[in-house]
């Protein structure tokens, strides 16, 4: 299946075409499906490593395909299910908590794009990913792990906005000034 995969977008690059035609993207995008509906066969976690490098594979070839799309008008495409089933296969086939955390830790990295910003112009021309879906996939990939609470918690940290830092204002200047003073009490 990774030689098939590979083969197509090799030649799909090569060809004169708009990869951001909605024809395209729903042929690739059901393509991509079909693959990881067959890698939910695989139950040998001695296997993980195939499933594991065509997930990656999905991965680059929808990063490159963002990275080709410069039409800003057109119909973004909702990637969701293809990354939470990707989570879903590593939950299944990888045993091993540290790796599983590995492996679900890039897969979030390569998603990252793809969320949505407030910016007009930030993000992905592409495609969406939504956050709390990919977020409760990784979580039922983890599983009963210990891990699972502090691992999931660090990516939905992530997705709170950050506090803003506070400028020249008097309260700020009051606040700065009582913690020097208490810091010289101290020494």
């Amino acid at each position: 299946m990774e030689k098939m995969l590979r083969d197509y977008d090799y030649y799909s690059r090569k060809l004169p075409c708009d990869i951001s035609s909605d024809s395209n993207k729903a042929l690739r995008h059901q393509l991509y499906k079909e693959f990881l509906q067959g890698c939910a066969g695989v139950t040998s976690p001695a296997d993980y490593g195939h499933v594991a490098r065509l997930c990656k594979l999905i991965q680059e070839q929808l990063l490159w395909q963002d990275e080709q799309c410069h039409d800003y008008s057109g119909t973004k495409e909702n990637l969701t299910d293809i990354f939470v089933d990707q989570a879903w296969l590593m939950g299944t086939v990888v045993e091993v908590p540290h790796e599983r955390m590995y492996v679900l830790t890039a897969l979030w990295n390569n998603a990252k794009p793809f969320f949505e910003r407030k910016g007009k112009f930030e993000g992905s021309r592409y495609g969406t990913v939504d956050r709390s879906q990919l977020i409760g996939a990784m979580r039922m990939a983890m599983g009963d792990s210990v891990l699972t609470e502090s691992f999931v918690q660090n990516f939905e940290e992530e997705n709170k906005p950050k506090k803003k830092a506070r400028g020249n204002t008097a309260y700020s200047f009051v606040q700065e000034m009582l913690k020097s003073s208490k810091m010289s009490r101290r020494n």
